[in-house]
Parts: C-alpha cells; sequence; structure tokens
C-alpha cells in the first residue's frame, strides 16, 4: 500500500523533474513536437505521418459525439485550474434546455490523454517519450504514470486543439472550448473566428485564488496517483493515472501569489467587443482565500466550494442592436498612421482608431470611456 511518505517522495522528484529545464517540460528534447522525425522543429508543424495520426485522433474524437447539435453555439470557458469551470459548464448547458451530448467539449487535456495511449500503443512512449532520468527511477522501484509526463505532448496537443475548433467551426458544431483563456491573443483570435462564422457566444469566466488553485491541483492529482497504485482506479485513470500539472503553471496565471483574480479574468473582461447581443461575459464562483486544513486529504474528508452561477440567457438572433459610438466632442486625439496602442475600454474606436501611447491622449480618452460606460 502506497504511503503518504511515498507519494510525497515522488511528488518531489515530479517537481523536481518538470522545473525549467528539467526533462518533463514542454520545451525538452522528450517532447514529441522536438522530434524531427514528427514535426518540423522551427515551424512547430506536423510532418505528413504525424498529420495521419491528428487526422485519426480527431475523427475518433468527432465520431464518439454523434448526437452534437448544429446551433453555432458556442461556450468559452476561462479560469485557473481547480477552480470549478466543470461546476460552471454543467450549469451553462442545463440553462439551454440541452443535454451535455448535445456539445462538442474540446479541452487538450483530452488530446493529451489520446497522444499518450497512442505512444503505449506504437512503442514511441518506452522508446521516446521517457527520459533517462525517470528510467532511473523507475528501475530503483518507483513508478511514473503517464499522465505524469504529460508535458511532453502539451504543445501537440495544444495543436490538436486549434484544429478540432477550426473543424467544429466549419461544421457548426455547438462547442465547449475548456481552456484557461490565459493569452489575450489566442483568445482574441478565437472568439473572432467564431465571430465570422455567426456564432453565438456566451464567456464564463471562473475565479479562485492561486493558493487554492494549487491546492486542487495537487488533491486532484494526489487522489488519481494513490487509486492507480492501489487498484482502486477504474478505466483510463487505472492505465494513466493522476493528472499532474507543474505548480509554476498555475503560478504564471497569477500576477501575484495573493491576487484575487488570475489574468484569465482580466482577457475575459477586455475582450474587444465582437457583437455587443452576441458575447456576454459573466464572473461566476465564490472566493475561498486560502484551502481548508484538511484539502491534501481529499479522500478521507473532501471539501468544496460551494459556488454560484447567474447565466444569462441566449442573446435573440435579431436584430442585433448596434455597439454606441462616441460623440465627436469625446473623441480623442487619434491618428491612424502612427502608435501602437488601441483604446482597450471596449469604446466603438477600438478597432477605427490607433492612439498614440505617448503624452495625455490615452489616459484622457480612457478616462472619457470610463465615464461613458457608468
Amino acid at each position: 500500500m502506497t504511503t503518504d511518505d511515498q507519494a510525497a517522495g515522488h511528488r518531489a522528484h515530479l517537481e523536481r523533474l518538470c522545473a525549467e529545464g528539467g526533462p518533463l517540460t514542454a520545451h525538452s528534447r522528450h517532447a514529441t513536437t522536438q522530434n524531427p522525425e514528427w514535426f518540423n522543429v522551427k515551424r512547430q508543424q506536423p510532418r505528413q505521418e504525424r498529420r495521419a495520426l491528428h487526422n485519426e485522433i480527431l475523427a475518433d474524437f468527432v465520431a464518439s459525439r454523434p448526437e452534437v447539435l448544429r446551433n453555432r453555439k458556442a461556450i468559452v470557458l476561462a479560469g485557473p485550474p481547480g477552480a470549478g469551470k466543470s461546476t460552471a459548464q454543467n450549469a451553462l448547458i442545463a440553462a439551454t434546455r440541452t443535454r451535455p451530448e448535445n456539445w462538442l467539449p474540446i479541452n487538450p487535456d483530452d488530446f493529451k490523454d489520446e497522444l499518450l495511449l497512442k505512444a503505449r500503443e506504437d512503442g514511441s512512449y518506452a522508446g521516446y517519450l521517457i527520459p533517462d532520468e525517470v528510467r532511473e527511477l523507475e528501475a530503483a522501484g518507483e513508478r511514473f504514470y503517464p499522465r505524469e509526463l504529460a508535458a511532453l505532448v502539451h504543445n501537440e496537443s495544444a495543436i490538436l486543439a486549434k484544429k478540432a475548433i477550426r473543424d467544429a467551426i466549419d461544421r457548426g458544431d455547438n462547442i465547449i472550448i475548456d481552456g484557461t483563456l490565459s493569452g489575450e491573443k489566442n483568445a482574441r483570435a478565437q472568439l473572432e473566428a467564431l465571430q465570422a462564422a455567426g456564432y453565438d457566444v456566451k464567456v464564463a469566466d471562473v475565479e479562485t485564488t492561486q493558493t487554492v488553485s494549487e491546492a486542487r491541483i495537487l488533491a486532484r492529482w494526489e487522489r488519481g496517483y494513490l487509486d492507480a497504485e492501489e487498484g482502486l482506479a477504474t478505466g483510463r485513470e487505472a492505465e494513466l493515472g493522476g493528472r499532474w500539472v507543474p505548480r509554476s503553471f498555475s503560478a504564471g496565471l497569477f500576477t501575484t501569489a495573493g491576487a484575487a483574480d488570475s489574468v484569465c479574468a482580466a482577457n475575459a473582461l477586455w475582450l474587444p467587443p465582437i457583437t455587443a447581443a452576441s458575447v456576454s461575459t459573466s464572473c461566476t464562483g465564490s472566493r475561498t482565500k486560502t484551502p481548508p486544513p484538511n484539502w491534501s486529504k481529499p479522500k478521507d474528508a473532501p471539501a468544496r466550494t460551494e459556488r454560484s452561477l447567474t447565466v444569462k440567457p441566449w442573446p435573440p438572433s435579431a436584430p442585433r442592436p448596434r455597439r454606441a459610438r462616441p460623440s465627436k466632442e469625446d473623441s480623442p486625439p487619434a491618428k491612424t498612421s502612427a502608435g501602437r496602442d488601441v483604446c482597450r475600454r471596449r469604446c466603438g474606436q477600438f478597432q477605427a482608431r490607433r492612439i498614440l501611447s505617448t503624452g495625455n491622449a490615452l489616459k484622457e480618452h480612457s478616462a472619457v470611456c470610463i465615464q461613458r460606460r457608468i
């Protein structure tokens, strides 16, 4: 039987191996996207054989959800891991009076599992993915599970998720994009693609503190690891083990250790207003400043944080109200050929004008926008 001390020792090894520059990182030489036989490493593009594997995985993924509706609706989930996005997802689906099987959930973690399973089948897991440092520890009697090496397929899973989103939009599928929304550029591109395809989009940001996020990530991994070690896990968990997420990933989503909100919340708030009637942002979840003292013992005394979710109804498809544009009196000094910064206050000039970042023009314009929103 695995003891708490053994689990703690295994966790310490994982943290060391996943540290920056370690063998279990997304840019390690053992990462799939660093294999020149599979990828054009410089361009991060899959070669023909690897592309065929991607097509196979995506075809199986779509075939596994035959009841997905094609009503061009999308739910975009944002927030750090461990915040409770699954709970928010269920509430949002219920509000649409549909069933979970009517939606296509796209989560890079699911593609990580598929890539790891394929690697075990074709022998590349043992032949390429496992670093020498892990082999040495396994030779000494310590067992590592595939999900603990998930960082090695992190970039490839993101490539698969992006292609799955593009294909789903082309088909008009109802989709759930389950991610963190930590990258503003990627978030903007996703929502612009959805708008261009005529989607009704709902963005739900679910927040918690860094301390709680890290505690829940660790508890989730420990539960999966112990269940797999003791033969209590079933299905994929028995083969893949607990999902390991490096602490640095969660920490990177917060500007400071004590921040109440992650950068995901800021990106959800400041996304450009694609269409006022088709995009709404709702922040959900009561925040717990510190985790309960028994959080590290989920099997004996599971702890839960009560959450409330306010769901806005789907907006009418037509007519869609136009965004109010600022009057000429309120317009700031602007130039179309100079300056890189643009207004981020959701005003009508967000795309139309470029504002010089020097002087007080941008500050004055921001103040006007704040007053207008009030």
